[in-house]
């Protein structure tokens, strides 16, 4: 009885294991994917601002 009630409390530990890297990839993936998103709105930004920037400097000369 003891011997199965460590063994089931090794399965649990790998399991919680596995689920903790689970958790870690999912929020390792969201913050990558967010990183991404505000580099890109970023870079759209800044890019629009040039050609705007332009536009103006060409209209006022």
């Amino acid at each position: 009885m003891y011997r199965l009630q460590r063994s089931i409390r090794s399965i649990f530990i790998a399991e919680a294991k596995c689920y903790d890297d689970f958790v870690f990839s999912i929020v390792f993936s969201v913050i990558g994917s967010a990183c991404t998103y505000i580099d890109m709105i970023y870079g759209m930004t800044s890019t629009i601002f040039v050609i705007f920037m332009c536009d103006m400097n060409d209209g006022s000369f």
